[in-house]
């Protein structure tokens, strides 16, 4: 369980704000009051605000889903624009595998700036690469959701990817929130697969 002086990183607040702004602007000003400055310090979010918004945004059927992919896509958008030209343009030319080494090593490190309690196991084989996401921020709910809640993840990895030149497809195939997944007996974990086009 997270420890109640866990805060959230300022990355994914922004984004979340960010995204919320596009996905859902007529909704933006209520959301704001959680996520404004306000709200946080030194730019991070506490659990509780956060469990709030996570909780608010559940309500909005569809919209929930648009804002957290919409939040993986920008954080990894952020994530790239600081790196380099040099440094992008040397991580594309790399060989495939090395490349997709890279992004799972990168992955981890951009994870744990969203929440210093979220840990992340980014593994890769000859085509594909999985992750194992422990005490996500968006999968505590405490009634069953009728899909994964952890879409912000498979977004996240699908635009780093994206980045590194590398095609990719998959999704959230296990969400903690939904035991019949397997997310609960695997260490309260969620978890995904995606495949590498061999053409990246």
């Amino acid at each position: 369980m997270m420890t109640r002086d866990v805060r959230v990183g300022r990355v994914l607040v922004a984004a979340l704000q960010q995204a919320i702004a596009e996905e859902l602007p007529a909704r933006a000003e209520f959301y704001d009051h959680w996520l404004g400055p306000d709200g946080r310090h030194d730019g991070t979010l506490g659990r509780a605000p956060m469990t709030a918004v996570v909780g608010f945004l559940r309500t909005e059927g569809e919209g929930y889903r648009r804002v957290v992919e919409r939040a993986g896509q920008l954080v990894a958008e952020w994530t790239v624009q600081e790196e380099s030209s040099v440094g992008r343009r040397w991580r594309r030319a790399m060989p495939r595998w090395w490349r997709m080494r890279a992004v799972c090593r990168r992955i981890r490190v951009v994870v744990a700036d969203t929440c210093p309690a979220t840990q992340v196991k980014a593994t890769t084989s000859r085509s594909t690469i999985e992750i194992v996401v422990a005490e996500s921020v968006f999968c505590g709910a405490r009634e069953v959701p009728p899909a994964p809640l952890c879409a912000f993840y498979a977004a996240l990895v699908v635009a780093m990817c994206s980045a590194a030149g590398l095609v990719v497809s998959g999704q959230m195939e296990r969400c903690r929130a939904r035991p019949d997944e397997g997310g609960v007996g695997r260490e309260q974990a969620c978890g995904g697969t995606f495949a590498v086009s061999p053409a990246s």
